[in-house]
């Protein structure tokens, strides 16, 4: 990626081309560009889904570029719960490593 922001759209991209064809009604059009995902996560966020990462990104993304417009798990969870695929978030821990703030 050279843009220096599109992992989190680029990863999201990745898992939704995984599922294919088992979600294709929810993306008849196949995968999603960076601005059609942008453009959902606004509208989610004026629905009132997710509005901890709708603050954080005050509101917007389209347009956005670098760090303000990074996505990480938790945008993709609710973009994809949002649009009715079931997803969940695994968090995986070494119970040999501290964890920051232990």
């Amino acid at each position: 990626q050279n843009d220096n922001r599109s992992c989190g759209y680029r990863n999201l991209q990745m898992m939704i081309s995984s599922m294919l064809p088992a979600v294709r009604s929810i993306f008849p059009d196949g995968v999603p560009s960076v601005h059609e995902i942008q453009t959902t996560m606004e509208q989610l966020w004026k629905e009132g889904v997710d509005l901890e990462s709708a603050k954080h990104h005050n509101y917007t993304l389209v347009g956005k570029t670098g760090k303000r417009a990074y996505i990480g798990t938790i945008e993709a969870w609710a973009y994809l719960s949002y649009l009715g695929v079931d997803a969940a978030i695994v968090q995986f821990l070494n119970k040999n490593r501290a964890m920051v703030g232990d």
